[in-house]
């Protein structure tokens, strides 16, 4: 892969070239890890976004002790502000599959990992920007397991609503075709 010499602000005041290697960690509201992927860092389309790239056996996914390859391209997006990340399934010819939106709790983004707490709640947009929100009851089990509070659960809502948002206003990563302005290379 072409290296890109751009250079982007990250939030705790540092610069990370792209095309670094990252490892990306989903946790757990208790902040045990889900799951963890290596990856690598794209040019983002705008500021909002640090954007993670996991290439098809390249890239390996550590879920519950078991490390995996897998055999699509996918693409994480984690919003600097917003309580919502979202993950992007390619098929093998590179149109998308379908885009996942987590609710979240902010990432927090770092050198060589980003870390962020998946809440439990998704949105799930197909190609035709049709949607609709999973785990409502997982999200539901999981206020009352781990003792999720009120400010966690608004957090949580508005992750929803914003990705939504984005959705019906078809803002990125909802404009479509999303792939040549990631300006992936597989």
């Amino acid at each position: 892969m072409d290296k890109v010499r751009r250079l982007v602000y990250m939030p705790r005041g540092f610069f990370l070239s792209m095309a670094r290697s990252v490892t990306v960690q989903k946790l757990k509201y208790n902040g045990t890890v889900r799951s963890a992927w290596e990856g690598e860092l794209l040019e983002s389309p705008n500021d909002k976004w640090v954007l993670v790239a996991h290439y098809p056996q390249r890239h390996l996914k550590t879920q519950n002790g078991k490390t995996m390859s897998h055999e699509r391209l996918f693409v994480h997006g984690f919003h600097r502000c917003k309580p919502v990340a979202f993950l992007i399934e390619y098929n093998h010819n590179l149109t998308v599959r379908d885009i996942k939106c987590d609710a979240t709790l902010p990432a927090k983004i770092g050198k060589k990992k980003i870390s962020f707490v998946d809440l439990d709640l998704d949105l799930i947009v197909t190609p035709t920007l049709k949607y609709h929100v999973r785990d409502q009851v997982a999200f539901a089990k999981r206020v009352i397991r781990w003792g999720y509070p009120r400010k966690v659960r608004r957090q949580a809502y508005a992750g929803i609503k914003h990705a939504k948002l984005l959705v019906k206003k078809e803002k990125f990563p909802f404009k479509t075709p999303l792939y040549p302005k990631l300006k992936l290379k597989i």
